[in-house]
């Protein structure tokens, strides 16, 4: 019996810290992007509150592209949407278009752009395909750690192809691989522990107020 609290109270301090309130998401997003503008901070504060999302889980990022700031989802933020309520499997892809597919797609072939395909499908046997394009001559951000143009393509694809198994549910942002994206996590780790940690023993209080867990 002891043993089954032990495991039954340690579930909430793994589960309720990554659900983060907006004025959690702003503080972590000011400590990982200082220099991104207020506006954007709140814009990407509001969208971790409404699909619970965590910058610190590397779902939401600012990125400077130029002089602007943008907000941005991770793909795997897309996919953790679109399963809350839809399971799915990969049948095609992410890979890139054949010249034959193309033209049978598209109507013609865009050899300027590299266009990949990704088809999921659902248990009732139908299938979602999803197109995206990235262009060859426009370098992908994170080129020089190893993302590339071909890379950015297979996303937007897969992503296209999530929309159409989840339609309306997936924000409209634009998507990128986390592995490439640059931010001061472990800072904003180390100096958001406290608040985030405060934060779930509140909530812990609140689902037992007597300290500790019914067995």
């Amino acid at each position: 019996m002891t043993q089954e609290k032990g495991i039954i109270s340690r579930q909430p301090s793994a589960i309720l810290p990554t659900q983060i309130s907006r004025e959690q998401a702003m503080y972590l997003l000011k400590t990982i992007w200082p220099e991104a503008p207020e506006n954007e901070i709140i814009k990407a504060a509001i969208l971790c509150k409404q699909y619970n999302l965590n910058p610190l889980m590397r779902q939401v990022y600012l990125i400077k592209f130029g002089k602007e700031w943008v907000t941005v989802l991770s793909i795997n933020a897309n996919r953790q949407i679109a399963q809350q309520h839809h399971r799915y499997s990969y049948v095609d892809g992410p890979r890139v278009m054949s010249e034959k597919e193309q033209v049978k797609i598209l109507g013609e072939i865009e050899s300027d752009k590299i266009w990949a395909i990704t088809i999921l499908k659902d248990p009732e046997d139908n299938l979602y395909p999803g197109y995206g394009f990235w262009p060859k001559d426009k370098d992908a951000y994170g080129e020089d750690k190893g993302n590339s143009p071909r890379n950015m393509a297979f996303i937007r694809s897969e992503r296209n192809a999530l929309n159409k198994l989840a339609p309306g549910e997936l924000p409209d942002i634009e998507v990128a691989d986390d592995a490439y994206i640059e931010g001061d996590f472990l800072k904003a780790l180390e100096q958001g522990k406290k608040e985030v940690i405060t934060q779930a023993e509140r909530d812990i209080k609140d689902l037992w107020p007597e300290g500790k867990p019914e067995p």
